[in-house]
């Protein structure tokens, strides 16, 4: 029993504009929903259109040619990165998570909270998807916060979930523990220990969830290495003055990986070249004090599915959370 899935459009920003398009009556604009790719156009490398515009060519070319930016280089930073501040558009709004997920077994799953565990899927990471009877128990309540667990076994169960998606097999997901290796500025030899399941040398796009501690609220960012970019997905959308620590830490992060990787035999990024940064957000979508983990995830799974954003609204978030629970609940117990 697995979800439905949509082949949807790589998030290879640095590509996009040498592949072909084709026309597709299926196709949608930033405000419905995506279609699907078939085998052939896969095989071929060519994406669907969007009103015969191709969203992705648009935003590299966005990200590419804006010169605007705010606050001040950090030259401690190997990683020099300018802010862009302004959300990008068009972008890919992922309407038909809600449907994907949903699946008639579902209901008749017993609800008994247990230890759960699977091994990932090894195209996508290695080591196992672990959910204790204490995550069950605060996914099944109503209004309740998701905590570091919740979002990252959450994260990978998703992955494991939407596997066939192209997209999926692009995506590295890292634990919301590992900007922890940035923070305290921990050696290359933890961050390979740490990070090296997600075979991220191997990938196009980094999913990094993030807590930030002193407002005690979840963000996730995007990062596509080849292209440069890093892209925060803040549910409340705040401005760059409350944002550039996690965009300090992220690029301290992603110098650690490169790093990391190069010392054990894979290519080094080219972390003197310009990077940018841009919000996925200029207007809040979160209104309830609880929900900023759910859209965390919500937007992991529009990643992982080859979307931009999330298509859900707040109110559909307890279904998604819902969904995600009976999900888990279908996971093997541990012995």
């Amino acid at each position: 029993m697995a979800p439905v899935i949509n082949h949807n459009l790589p998030l290879d920003l640095d590509t996009i504009e040498d592949q072909g398009l084709d026309d597709d009556p299926h196709a949608s604009n930033s405000d419905s929903d995506a279609g699907s790719m078939d085998e052939e156009s896969l095989s071929d490398g060519e994406l669907e259109t969007v009103d015969d515009i191709d969203p992705e060519f648009i935003l590299h070319q966005q990200l590419a040619e804006d010169e605007v930016h705010s606050g001040e280089q950090d030259d401690a930073h190997i990683v020099p990165i300018n802010l862009v501040w302004r959300a990008l558009s068009p972008l890919l709004r992922d309407l038909s998570l809600l449907a994907e997920l949903d699946h008639p077994d579902l209901q008749g799953i017993p609800t008994i909270h247990s230890n759960q565990k699977v091994t990932t899927r090894p195209h996508l990471h290695s080591g196992y998807i672990e959910i204790c009877s204490a995550s069950l128990d605060r996914l099944s309540r109503r209004s309740q916060r998701l905590n570091d667990v919740n979002i990252n076994s959450g994260a990978l169960l998703l992955q494991h979930l939407f596997h066939q998606a192209p997209s999926a097999a692009q995506c590295a997901i890292f634990s919301s523990f590992d900007i922890h290796l940035a923070r305290y500025d921990r050696p290359s030899a933890d961050v390979w220990r740490q990070t090296k399941m997600t075979e991220y040398w191997t990938k196009v796009v980094w999913i990094i969830p993030v807590h930030c501690d002193v407002s005690e609220h979840w963000v996730v960012v995007v990062v596509y290495p080849s292209a440069r970019r890093i892209l925060l997905y803040d549910s409340l959308a705040a401005g760059p003055e409350d944002c550039q620590e996690t965009f300090k830490e992220i690029t301290e992060l992603v110098d650690k990986l490169t790093v990391a990787a190069a010392e054990n035999g894979h290519q080094k990024l080219l972390l003197d070249s310009q990077w940018q940064g841009n919000p996925l957000l200029d207007q809040a979508v979160q209104t309830l004090t609880y929900s900023c983990g759910l859209w965390v995830l919500a937007l992991v799974a529009a990643i992982l599915r080859g979307y931009h954003v999330p298509g859900v609204v707040e109110q559909d978030l307890e279904q998604f959370k819902q969904l995600l629970y009976r999900w888990a609940l279908t996971l093997p117990p541990t012995s």
